[in-house]
């Protein structure tokens, strides 16, 4: 129970943490979706970007994309999302506000550019790591998944 009154003190009592994690009605979603198709070419272009990494984005893995020529400027752009309520900013993540939203973001890429999109994805994520190591000494970090799982969702 999210907002209830209290006859005791004669006022409304609410859990703030439980508002904002309660899921958004899809008729709220719809509106975001329009809202998203309004939005600046490169913002549009940024948010579907982040939508192929599913409804939570890795900020570490999208500060890695930002300094590639490809996929420069994510984060500003995002941010300007956030400010929009299309994304919430929570500290290390950005979360899509609506699943309807996140697959809105995601359709804005070409059916043909798929692939292309999630193997450079996770080739620029996993880039700065094996230049860094040897093979050998290769790290497993949550990053290096993120990449693999770019990858292999290019069916390349």
């Amino acid at each position: 129970q999210s907002l209830s009154y209290s006859f005791m003190t004669r006022r409304w009592m609410w859990d703030s943490k439980a508002i904002k994690l309660a899921p958004l009605p899809e008729n709220i979603a719809i509106i975001l979706t329009q809202k998203l198709r309004r939005m600046p070419r490169e913002v549009q272009e940024a948010l579907s970007i982040a939508a192929c990494f599913g409804l939570v984005v890795d900020k570490e893995c999208l500060k890695i994309l930002s300094e590639s020529s490809e996929f420069g400027g994510l984060l500003p752009h995002l941010d300007y999302a956030a400010q929009s309520g299309i994304v919430a900013d929570h500290g290390s993540n950005y979360v899509f506000t609506h699943d309807l939203v996140q697959k809105a973001a995601y359709d804005l890429i070409p059916e043909e550019s798929l692939d292309k999109t999630h193997f450079s994805l996770g080739l620029q994520i996993i880039t700065p790591y094996s230049n860094e190591r040897s093979t050998d000494e290769l790290q497993l970090t949550s990053t290096t998944f993120i990449a693999i799982e770019q990858i292999m969702a290019s069916r390349c």
